[in-house]
């Protein structure tokens, strides 16, 4: 799992932990539920960083140690909301589609979602029944 420490309003991703090399920003600030969420893991973490007495450099791990896979709790997770067969590729296709629907502009979209070509977003952002029907409705 990617070093990920709240900085101000915005969490960042250093390069080493990103799949593109490149260093990444996603602002908190607006969104406060999900911001408290990681303020608080961030804060158990100090915590826990102190009563050990050595520096965990993730805010999200499993007992201080460095997350390998998410696998298991990813299904864990699913099951407890009811959601069965939900992937993770499928929250990237949500993100892309919710951005684009919303009238986020696609180089904003991408840089969001750390995408560098035109062809990663196309990728996610899927055309749905409901899409072309919306179309063809502002037609008339």
């Amino acid at each position: 799992m990617a070093s990920r420490r709240p900085q101000g309003r915005a969490l960042t991703l250093d390069a080493k932990d990103i799949k593109s090399g490149k260093p990444r920003a996603f602002p908190l600030g607006v969104l406060p539920e999900l911001a408290q969420v990681v303020r608080a893991q961030r804060e158990a973490t100090s915590r826990l960083e102190h009563a050990q007495r050595r520096v965990i450099p993730w805010v999200f791990h499993r007992w201080s140690e460095h997350l390998v896979s998410l696998r298991s709790g990813w299904r864990t997770a699913v099951r407890k909301a009811g959601l069965l067969g939900l992937t993770p590729h499928d929250l990237r296709r949500s993100a892309a589609r919710n951005l684009i629907r919303a009238g986020v502009p696609e180089h904003v979209a991408m840089k969001l979602r750390g995408w560098s070509t035109r062809s990663m977003l196309s990728r996610y952002n899927i055309t749905a029944a409901r899409d072309l029907e919306e179309a063809v409705s502002r037609t008339i």
